[in-house]
């Protein structure tokens, strides 16, 4: 995928920056070599087993998660002023 001089100008005026033509080409390539490389990340994960997208699917499929009773609200809310189970926080304003 090509990236052009006038998307980067686009892009630059959407985001309000002002570059110079020489900063303009260098933001130029520079795009395309991360575009060129994202291109090549994605490419990376064909030929991987079928259902596996990449190693970290492999382990978070080996952990089990262990339920465990979590503390009751009251006991949370015990050694504060609680507004129906609520911290209160006071607004702040701008």
């Amino acid at each position: 995928m090509a990236v052009t001089k006038k998307e980067i100008e686009r892009l630059a005026w959407l985001a309000k920056l002002k570059f110079t033509d020489e900063e303009l080409d260098e933001l130029t390539k520079d795009m395309a070599e991360i575009i060129a490389f994202a291109d090549t990340v994605n490419g990376s994960v064909e030929g991987l087993p079928e259902g596996a997208s990449s190693r970290v699917t492999e382990y978070a499929s080996l952990r089990e998660d262990i339920v465990v009773e979590s503390l009751k609200n009251e006991e949370i809310t015990s050694n504060i002023e609680a507004e129906n189970g609520f911290f209160p926080v006071r607004r702040r304003s701008l």
